[in-house]
């Protein structure tokens, strides 16, 4: 038997009781605001209204465009063509199967605020932690970021900040000094021929917990081919992306942004998921001029970190060159609000004023 929800959604319209009357309402999404619009069924007749909303689909029911997608889909094809080739898939895989659990196969397009909180809500129930929701929340943006790059036209709501759902972040870092860090390794190694099995054991979570700074996620997207355990070595980043993307801020910083651009290009290339090199990328773009393509890649990084305040900047000072005043005044709000520190964000709002 088809579930009473289900009989209140048609495509992309779908019922909802408003007012002290308890009038039903068609509503959809409108990616070009936003937000969602609506209009009166004239009924709090719940089977009169299904009637409405059934012909207004009917009516204006379209095909859907590239503009947007359906996220299973968007899931599929990143963990398909990228995402099982990585050594951290089973983070990937878990950010998507914790999405489609909860949102089930919507569109991208419906991601709002109020859907993103719902996630966080739903993953507060089942016991994670704010730091595991955290990393969710920008696995499955990097997906949908990864998606948008062979498709352009893809619209992707920005992701809610802390100051949306307001995590506990709570600092678990302890520093050791490197005495401290050598006798513990000394500690390791020195056991009796006896103790040989617990020695390595406890050589190996050393040389995971140190090399990666005891961040579990670090530790978790590990794979053997990064550890050697014999040199106590890990290496964190994939070969050659933080080499290019570190060469490119050099040529940034020279003036040279065409063969920065290049470098921040292959830093991408080599790591999709990573933030940093988008944001570089962007800020050698709107150097150039070319402002829209910079919008792309400060969107990129915010997808990526949604807390990234430079981000914001880049964003606002592009729609502020393109005379888009209203986004730039959004989008320099979104950076003090994440950093309220960040002047560059405070001086342009007065300026806006």
């Amino acid at each position: 038997m088809q579930d009473e929800a289900d009989r209140d959604r048609a495509g992309r319209f779908f019922l909802k009781q408003r007012g002290k009357q308890g009038t039903w309402y068609i509503c959809w999404y409108n990616p070009a605001t936003g937000q969602a619009d609506r209009i009166s069924t004239g009924t709090g007749d719940r089977e009169a209204a299904r009637t409405a909303l059934y012909e207004h689909a009917l009516r204006n029911e379209r095909p859907a465009t590239s503009t947007d997608a359906q996220l299973a889909h968007v899931m599929l094809t990143c963990w398909e063509q990228y995402g099982r080739h990585l050594p951290s898939a089973h983070t990937h895989l878990a950010a998507q199967r914790d999405a489609l659990e909860i949102w089930g196969d919507v569109s991208v397009s419906e991601l709002d605020r109020q859907r993103q909180l719902e996630f966080v809500r739903a993953m507060r129930v089942r016991g994670l932690s704010d730091w595991t929701i955290s990393t969710r929340l920008r696995r499955i943006w990097a997906t949908m970021n990864w998606y948008r790059r062979d498709n352009s036209q893809l619209v992707v709501p920005d992701q809610i900040t802390a100051a949306d759902w307001r995590p506990d972040l709570q600092d678990r870092d302890q520093t050791y000094s490197l005495p401290e860090l050598a006798a513990l390794f000394n500690t390791a190694a020195d056991q009796t021929a006896d103790l040989r099995y617990t020695r390595e054991h406890w050589w190996r979570f050393l040389v995971l917990a140190v090399g990666t700074a005891a961040r579990p996620g670090a530790i978790r997207e590990l794979t053997w081919q990064q550890v050697d355990l014999r040199l106590g070595r890990i290496r964190l980043n994939p070969e050659g992306a933080q080499a290019y993307h570190a060469r490119g801020l050099i040529y940034q910083r020279q003036g040279d942004n065409v063969q920065a651009i290049t470098d921040f290009n292959n830093a991408i290339d080599r790591d999709p998921f990573a933030g940093a090199p988008y944001q570089a990328r962007g800020q050698s773009l709107m150097a150039s001029g070319k402002y829209q393509a910079a919008i792309e890649d400060f969107n990129a990084a915010l997808n990526v970190d949604a807390n990234n305040s430079e981000a914001w900047s880049g964003l606002g000072l592009c729609y502020e060159k393109l005379n888009n005043h209203a986004k730039a005044v959004e989008s320099y709000q979104r950076a003090v609000t994440v950093d309220p520190n960040n002047s560059d964000a405070r001086a342009a709002l007065r300026r806006l004023s």
